[in-house]
Protein backbone atom coordinates (compact mmCIF):
# COMPACT_ATOMS: atom_id res chain seq x y z
CA UNK A 1 0.00 0.00 0.00
CA UNK A 2 1.62 3.27 -0.95
CA UNK A 3 0.43 5.72 1.56
CA UNK A 4 -1.04 9.25 1.17
CA UNK A 5 -1.17 7.81 -2.70
CA UNK A 6 2.36 9.40 -3.07
CA UNK A 7 2.01 12.69 -2.55
CA UNK A 8 3.00 14.71 -4.03
CA UNK A 9 4.05 12.03 -6.30
CA UNK A 10 0.22 11.09 -7.92
CA UNK A 11 0.88 10.10 -11.12
CA UNK A 12 4.20 8.53 -10.05
CA UNK A 13 2.50 6.55 -7.63
CA UNK A 14 -0.81 5.74 -10.53
CA UNK A 15 1.71 4.28 -12.42
CA UNK A 16 3.11 2.23 -9.41
CA UNK A 17 -0.35 1.16 -9.11
CA UNK A 18 -1.07 -0.13 -12.95
CA UNK A 19 2.01 -1.63 -12.95
CA UNK A 20 1.64 -3.76 -10.74
CA UNK A 21 -1.53 -6.09 -9.42
CA UNK A 22 -0.65 -6.19 -5.65
CA UNK A 23 -0.18 -2.26 -5.02
CA UNK A 24 -2.44 -0.23 -3.64
CA UNK A 25 -2.38 3.17 -2.59
CA UNK A 26 -4.64 4.51 0.31
CA UNK A 27 -6.24 8.49 0.05
CA UNK A 28 -4.82 9.58 3.61
CA UNK A 29 -2.74 12.72 4.18
CA UNK A 30 -4.17 15.00 1.08
CA UNK A 31 -5.06 17.22 3.40
CA UNK A 32 -4.16 17.90 6.87
CA UNK A 33 -5.31 20.74 9.41
CA UNK A 34 -8.88 21.56 9.96
CA UNK A 35 -10.84 22.23 6.80
CA UNK A 36 -14.13 22.44 5.31
CA UNK A 37 -14.63 20.00 2.05
CA UNK A 38 -16.47 22.33 0.04
CA UNK A 39 -14.04 25.50 0.76
CA UNK A 40 -10.82 23.38 0.16
CA UNK A 41 -11.56 21.93 -2.93
CA UNK A 42 -12.05 25.35 -4.00
CA UNK A 43 -9.09 27.01 -2.14
CA UNK A 44 -6.46 24.06 -3.50
CA UNK A 45 -8.10 23.64 -7.13
CA UNK A 46 -4.63 23.12 -8.70
CA UNK A 47 -3.98 20.22 -5.92
CA UNK A 48 -7.18 18.60 -6.67
CA UNK A 49 -7.32 19.24 -10.63
CA UNK A 50 -4.01 17.61 -10.09
CA UNK A 51 -5.44 14.46 -8.12
CA UNK A 52 -8.16 14.01 -10.81
CA UNK A 53 -5.48 13.73 -13.52
CA UNK A 54 -3.93 10.80 -11.38
CA UNK A 55 -7.31 9.40 -10.49
CA UNK A 56 -8.39 9.61 -14.24
CA UNK A 57 -4.67 7.85 -15.14
CA UNK A 58 -5.28 5.22 -13.07
CA UNK A 59 -9.15 4.79 -14.55
CA UNK A 60 -9.73 2.45 -11.90
CA UNK A 61 -11.22 2.70 -8.08
CA UNK A 62 -10.35 -1.06 -7.53
CA UNK A 63 -7.00 0.01 -5.75
CA UNK A 64 -7.96 2.81 -3.67
CA UNK A 65 -8.07 2.54 -0.09
CA UNK A 66 -10.23 5.02 2.12
CA UNK A 67 -7.63 6.61 5.12
CA UNK A 68 -7.95 9.66 6.80
CA UNK A 69 -4.90 10.26 8.52
CA UNK A 70 -6.71 10.99 11.91
CA UNK A 71 -6.33 13.08 14.14
CA UNK A 72 -4.26 15.36 11.82
CA UNK A 73 -7.14 16.00 9.85
CA UNK A 74 -10.88 16.12 11.11
CA UNK A 75 -12.23 12.73 10.20
CA UNK A 76 -16.20 13.56 9.15
CA UNK A 77 -14.55 16.18 6.93
CA UNK A 78 -12.26 14.19 5.23
CA UNK A 79 -14.59 11.50 4.68
CA UNK A 80 -16.82 14.41 3.01
CA UNK A 81 -13.85 15.16 0.70
CA UNK A 82 -13.24 12.00 0.03
CA UNK A 83 -16.94 11.01 -1.10
CA UNK A 84 -16.66 14.14 -3.58
CA UNK A 85 -13.20 13.15 -5.33
CA UNK A 86 -14.89 9.35 -5.76
CA UNK A 87 -18.05 8.82 -7.58
CA UNK A 88 -20.63 7.97 -5.44
CA UNK A 89 -20.81 4.32 -7.57
CA UNK A 90 -17.20 3.11 -6.06
CA UNK A 91 -17.93 4.85 -2.20
CA UNK A 92 -18.35 1.25 -1.43
CA UNK A 93 -15.31 -0.18 -2.82
CA UNK A 94 -13.16 2.44 -1.80
CA UNK A 95 -14.66 2.94 1.85
CA UNK A 96 -14.67 -0.95 2.48
CA UNK A 97 -14.84 -3.42 -0.18
CA UNK A 98 -10.96 -2.81 -1.70
CA UNK A 99 -9.56 -2.88 2.14
CA UNK A 100 -10.60 -6.42 1.87
CA UNK A 101 -8.76 -7.22 -0.70
CA UNK A 102 -5.50 -6.37 0.82
CA UNK A 103 -6.18 -7.38 4.18
CA UNK A 104 -8.06 -11.00 3.72
CA UNK A 105 -7.83 -11.52 7.55
CA UNK A 106 -10.38 -8.74 8.32
CA UNK A 107 -13.39 -10.84 6.62
CA UNK A 108 -13.33 -13.77 9.49
CA UNK A 109 -13.62 -10.61 12.05
CA UNK A 110 -16.77 -8.88 10.38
Amino acid sequence: VIAHFGNPWLLDAASVVLKNPNVFVDLSGLIVGSFKSHEILHLQKGYFDYLKCALDYLYSYDKLLYASDWPFAPIHEYISLVKTIIPVEYHSDVFFYNALKVFPRIKKLL
